[in-house]
């Protein structure tokens, strides 16, 4: 009885974690309406307190006023805002085929690294 209450208290905790990345990656980007953003979000904070998310997409992307396309089957975007919610910067990574995002790394100086 006790492993069944365990196995679907992990099922239900493995889903709330779920449902709410989705909600945070939401709040950092404005989706356009042909827009798809795939799995694999990316989030990293530097020094200074400001969050870096980024993730892969498709379609047509707006952030911040800016619009990106995926010039092929996957782009990559990444956002910078600071504490206030306020973007200090937005980049696409585009190459014409496929970009996916495996991670974002700030190191002691707040520089930032993309793999």
């Amino acid at each position: 009885m006790q492993r069944i209450v365990i196995l679907h208290l992990i099922a239900v905790l493995s889903f709330v974690s779920t449902s709410q990345a989705q909600q945070f990656v939401n709040a950092f980007t404005d989706k356009s309406s042909g827009a798809v953003i795939h799995p694999g979000y990316r989030v990293a904070t530097d020094g200074f307190g400001n969050v870096i998310n980024g993730s892969s997409y498709s379609g047509t992307l707006q952030i911040g006023g800016s619009t990106f396309g995926a010039n092929g089957t996957l782009g990559t975007y990444l956002v910078k805002r600071d504490a206030n919610d306020s973007i200090l910067w937005v980049r696409s990574l585009t190459c014409g085929s496929v970009v996916v995002l495996g991670g974002i790394y700030c190191d002691d100086d707040d520089n930032i690294y993309v793999t």
